[in-house]
């Protein structure tokens, strides 16, 4: 039942967006995209290396994410013998990354540096895992403190990763960007559980958790790899992606200019 509320919810919410974006078009707040030609699969070999290295961060970063959430209230009750306070537990770095998702958008929005925030954001998640793995055993309601870090890296990288897709492609072919990072990040969401089943079936005890920890902690390492992979490429290029927002503005009508060809990234 309360799926089904949370479809109408979610229907309710799209047809009023609809709306709000047809008002802003007619006010002028909204511009109007021409969606121009016709998407063909083999327009994918055009778009810029960053797209890709953004959309293999996507997968990393949130496979150490959402696949631990299977794992880890039993996990807590097993390490830290957290009782029925496991799910509780669990539950605080969705709260946190709620409460401090508009916090730390505006953050980024004010300083910039987009690139640098994912680094960061891939650095906090491995720090959870890693606390995750050695922290003490003492106190029962110690997954709490990793749980809230999660959450603020979790906001960190929202608020970080999405809004670069704008300075990759043009935007006419935004919605085949988003298209693919998200086809992406759900392959990678529904292999990595069944990697992680695979590990409990076939590793007995506390080990199973500790070698699916090591498994997320790898997925942080390659976002983070990645992560500087992409600071490189876009400070070998334009430094747009990591670049403060005055400089952005200054540099708006290059961005304009570059965006009439279809294909043309400010990112290349």
């Amino acid at each position: 039942i309360n799926a089904e509320y949370m479809g109408v919810v979610s229907f309710v919410t799209v047809v009023l967006l609809s709306i709000l974006d047809k008002y802003g078009e007619k006010r002028g707040i909204v511009i109007s995209v021409n969606a121009g030609e016709d998407f063909r699969l083999s327009d994918l070999k055009s778009f810029p290396g960053p797209m890709f290295i953004l959309a293999g961060i996507c997968v990393l970063a949130y496979c150490a994410v959402f696949p631990f959430n299977g794992i880890a209230p039993d996990f807590f009750k097993y390490k830290w013998n957290s009782g029925n306070n496991a799910a509780t537990y669990l539950s605080v770095y969705t709260f946190v990354s709620a409460g401090g998702s508009p916090i730390i958008g505006f953050l980024v929005d004010r300083a910039g540096r987009s690139v640098s925030w994912i680094g960061a954001s891939c650095i906090g998640l491995a720090a959870v895992h890693l606390v995750l793995l050695f922290g003490p055993t003492s106190m029962s309601y110690f997954p709490i403190f990793p749980m809230v870090i999660l959450g603020i890296a979790l906001s960190m990288l929202g608020a970080s990763l999405w809004p670069c897709v704008p300075y990759i492609l043009a935007p006419n072919f935004l919605g085949t960007g988003y298209g693919l990072m998200l086809a992406l990040q759900n392959f990678g969401l529904a292999t990595i559980p069944l990697v992680v089943g695979i590990v409990k079936d076939h590793v007995q005890g506390m080990n199973a958790y500790y070698y699916n920890l090591y498994i997320f902690l790898g997925c942080c390492g390659g976002g983070f790899i990645l992560s500087a992979l992409l600071f490189i490429l876009d400070k070998k290029n334009n430094g747009l992606l990591n670049c403060d927002p005055k400089e952005r503005e200054r540099r708006k009508e290059e961005i304009d200019l570059l965006r009439g060809d279809p294909m043309s990234s400010p990112a290349v």
